[in-house]
């Protein structure tokens, strides 16, 4: 279950999350099982959070930071991911369907038994991954 704390101050906004992130550099952010629908979220730094089995739908994400995050079992549906940086991140058992992916960097992402479904993708580079 998510930390309240750190979805309250990730709901706080783009700069609010930054600013905390940079202050305490030590904290890993739970956002595990939290459920996002119909929100915005862009440039937000997300790296290394854990994110495991979250639900993400119908979302813009754009310049977002993922990289090194956990992203165990997630489910992404009719979202619009643009200039994600994934690398290095756990996305085994990711499930991503109906959705727009363009600028994902996905180098180095652990894809093992992940699903992706109807999907659009532009500009996608996956050069170093597991994929099973």
């Amino acid at each position: 279950m998510a930390n309240p704390d750190h979805i309250r101050i990730l709901k706080q906004g783009v700069t609010a999350w930054n600013e905390w992130r940079q202050t305490h550099p030590d904290i890993v952010p739970d956002l595990r099982e939290a459920k996002f629908g119909a929100f915005r979220m862009e440039g937000y730094d997300l790296s290394h959070c854990d994110m495991r089995n979250m639900r993400i739908d119908s979302c813009f994400l754009g310049n977002l930071n993922l990289s090194s995050a956990n992203l165990q079992g997630v489910g992404i549906n009719n979202t619009v991911l643009s200039n994600i940086n994934l690398t290095d991140a756990d996305m085994s058992r990711i499930n991503i369907r109906g959705s727009i992916l363009n600028g994902v960097n996905m180098d180095g992402a652990d894809l093992r038994e992940a699903v992706f479904v109807s999907l659009v993708i532009e500009k996608m580079t996956m050069s170093v991954f597991q994929f099973k």
